[in-house]
């Protein structure tokens, strides 16, 4: 009889947990297609502001407006991984509760903080979500769920990525890379863990 309750209950488990998962699944796939939404309307926009005002102007009000850079991709490539990595970090579950309202002003921020920099010339503007891909990789990678040896390889992938991004900013080479937006992100990532109880509450509704 023990036996058979044990079951019962393993099973109940296992079908919450495969609910669960689904559940986190549709969630980001979701959230990875309003992202391409939006990425397509501000490719429009884009397409518009050239038509009217030019390529030089034009670029200047979406590719440096907070509101819009982040979701301007020039390359499919970078906009499947970006598309890749949204996907993947919105499913554990730290990150569940980041809806596209969320994002888009994690995202906003993020650009609003790097405008200044890019304004004053001192590196390349920024477009593309990357930053707030950072933002979410940092949550899932400094959380403290999972097992130890979860954490060790989190932490050691996640310090190698960081590693390789401050060696290409540091090359005197232009790769035409804003990873000053991805340290950005990383920082408000870290923020949003262990200092959200400290933020306004306004922020405490975005982070």
């Amino acid at each position: 009889m023990v036996k058979l309750i044990l079951k019962i209950k393993q099973r109940i488990a296992s079908a919450d947990f495969k609910l669960e998962t689904l559940k986190r699944i549709k969630h980001s796939v979701k959230i990875t297609i309003q992202v391409l939404g939006l990425s397509l309307i501000t490719f429009v926009l884009l397409a518009f502001f050239i038509a009217i005002f030019g390529e030089s102007l034009g670029s200047m009000l979406v590719c440096k407006n907070p509101f819009t850079s982040g979701f301007v991709h020039f390359e499919i490539e970078h906009l499947f991984y970006n598309l890749l990595l949204i996907f993947l970090f919105t499913f554990p579950k730290q990150n569940t509760h980041y809806d596209i309202q969320k994002l888009f002003w994690i995202t906003f921020i993020i650009s609003f903080i790097y405008l200044p920099i890019c304004l004053l010339g001192l590196t390349h503007y920024s477009i593309g979500i990357s930053g707030t891909c950072y933002f979410l990789i940092t949550r899932y990678a400094f959380s403290n769920s999972g097992s130890s040896i979860k954490q060790i390889l989190s932490f050691s992938l996640f310090g190698l990525t960081l590693l390789g991004e401050y060696i290409r900013m540091k090359n005197t080479t232009n790769d035409d890379v804003a990873h000053g937006i991805h340290f950005i992100g990383v920082f408000l990532g870290v923020i949003s863990l262990y200092f959200h109880d400290k933020l306004p509450k306004i922020s405490q509704k975005i982070f």
